[in-house]
């Protein structure tokens, strides 16, 4: 597999290797789904299609390591002007609903990045099969704006984990009108013990919503031993 592996970044040639031989077909699947970015508006159904897709394609599912969810406003007509968010759009948007079916048929996956996606919904139906949380190596969230994002829709996709070696969250903007601490508490899903979050890099966050978090791993995540060994904050102006 010597050869194949040195055309790890080449995709052209990793599909042409794909066809040679059966015993070439795995490993050149590994280069070409290992790193996958996920491009998708709120006008073409956001990340329905991805979604379809992995239904279609089983054979795919196994090799993606590292994903990213990328959401894509539209050009403005006529011009090459960067994407902007359009008057009547609306951003790119998850459920929390989505991300759960998605992750777990993700038997590989190691690091998520949610990149100017709006996390929305945070009810979860019951599992259809035995659901068990899984380790991630890195979860990074980079939310859109400048509209304000609900901060407990975003706290909740942590909670769909057992254990996050690195949380990196950066750069939102939060509704924070009248904030009630205990009341946000209320309204967080994490199972009773977890996730288990060594490192923390937060960027440009409200105290209340960086008070939110860390009470959040403190009740949660209080009898594991060694949770939460890291942490970098930047906080917004207030």
């Amino acid at each position: 597999y010597l050869i194949i592996d040195q055309l790890h970044d080449d995709g052209a040639a990793l599909k042409a290797c794909a066809l040679v031989c059966r015993e070439w077909l795995p490993r050149s699947r590994y280069h070409l789904f290992r790193d996958l970015v996920v491009k998708s508006n709120h006008e073409q159904n956001d990340f329905e299609a991805f979604s379809e897709l992995l239904d279609l394609s089983r054979h795919v599912r196994e090799y993606i390591c590292n994903l990213t969810l990328r959401g894509e406003n539209l050009p403005i007509p006529g011009t090459h002007w960067p994407r902007v968010l359009l008057p009547g759009q609306q951003q790119p948007q998850v459920t929390l609903q989505f991300l759960r079916d998605l992750i777990d048929r993700l038997p590989a996956l190691r690091t998520l990045l949610l990149a100017s996606v709006r996390c929305t919904d945070s009810t979860l139906d019951p599992p259809t099969t035995a659901h068990s949380p899984r380790a991630l190596e890195r979860l990074t969230i980079q939310p859109p704006g400048p509209v304000p994002d609900n901060f407990i829709h975003v706290l909740n996709v942590l909670g769909l984990f057992s254990e996050i070696g690195s949380f990196a969250l950066s750069f939102g903007t939060w509704s924070d009108t009248d904030i009630n601490v205990n009341d946000a508490l209320n309204e967080v899903c994490w199972p009773p013990e977890g996730p288990y979050i060594r490192t923390l890099e937060i960027v440009s966050l409200r105290a209340c919503w960086l008070s939110v978090l860390l009470q959040t791993i403190a009740r949660r995540c209080s009898r594991r031993e060694g949770a939460l060994h890291s942490l970098g904050v930047g906080l917004a102006s207030e």
